[in-house]
């Protein structure tokens, strides 16, 4: 298998994976622990990719709250099978590598008597899970070229976002109507993933409130098209998720300010639709789009 595989669903787990070890107690006393490994995605696709690639099973669950989109849970049904697909995806870990470390050791036990074993095992993972003070994982990202976009592709399916907003033009503005903003930002707790993205491909970072949780969330965010065009080109050949929102997003800042407002409208309706979002009754989902050149000659 390619390298880039493990390394995008290293990106994809160090997102949208989880990876910890439960504990729960009978009213007789008896305690026992499950250990988990999966990943949650609303886009079926992303969980195929998966199976396809490393094995394992899947389940879906539906809300209640129409609001919210079903998603679907990838996990193995083996300790076996999750050990050997930790042994794959270690290297190219990075947030949760040492998560995946003690996981591992867990597995290994092969159902093995010793208490207080699980029980320190249960306690490093809820620590490392809830303390994000408590890491030893490096500062910078140890993987380079196309192992490294792989990583970020992987990492941006689950956490960035490639969509295009419309925006009404002030009723004192010359030209009155609407116009078309590309956008491309990933949001994380972990300060040093925001950083290297930065580093590499360029961009602001803010500081937002807590989401779903009590640390603080950083956002890098592109605004020159430049910029957008570059850091999609090198992830765009690992994405899954956020593929055909990435192809459209590509395509609307190659444009460079051609004045076209109705292509515009039909490229901002085409990514809202794929990103769940239906905005207008004439959203439909066979709006015509523009191939995409991956790479320029």
């Amino acid at each position: 298998m390619k390298e880039t595989n493990y390394a995008y669903a290293a990106g994809l787990i160090d997102a949208d994976g989880s990876i910890y070890i439960s504990k729960s107690i009978r009213k007789d006393g008896y305690t026992s622990y499950d250990p988990t490994l999966m990943v949650r995605s609303t886009y079926l696709p992303t969980i195929q990719w998966l199976i396809s690639k490393f094995g394992g099973t899947y389940d879906k669950t539906k809300w209640k709250d129409k609001n919210h989109k079903d998603y679907y849970r990838w996990k193995f049904s083996s300790d076996v099978h999750a050990i050997r697909f930790l042994d794959k995806i270690m290297p190219y870990l990075w947030i949760k590598k040492n998560q995946a470390i003690i996981l591992k050791e867990y597995f290994e036990m092969k159902g093995a008597n010793d208490k207080a074993k699980r029980e320190s095992l249960y306690q490093r993972t809820t620590e490392l899970n809830t303390n994000s003070s408590v890491t030893t994982n490096t500062s910078s990202l140890p993987l380079q070229g196309k192992v490294r976009q792989a990583y970020f592709a992987g990492m941006f399916d689950g956490e960035g976002s490639s969509y295009i907003i419309r925006v009404k033009q002030s009723k004192n503005a010359h030209c009155k109507g609407f116009y078309y903003r590309a956008c491309v930002c990933l949001g994380n707790t972990f300060y040093s993933l925001i950083q290297e993205l930065k580093k590499d491909y360029g961009g602001s970072v803010r500081e937002r409130p807590p989401h779903n949780g009590n640390l603080n969330m950083h956002e890098w965010d592109l605004k020159d098209n430049d910029k957008k065009e570059n850091f999609i080109l090198s992830v765009i050949p690992y994405l899954v998720t956020k593929r055909n929102q990435s192809e459209i997003v590509l395509n609307f800042v190659r444009m460079k300010g051609k004045i076209n407002p109705e292509k515009r409208k039909q490229m901002w309706m085409a990514c809202s639709e794929l990103n769940g979002k239906k905005i207008e009754s004439d959203l439909y989902g066979d709006i015509q789009r523009d191939p995409v050149v991956i790479q320029e000659s």
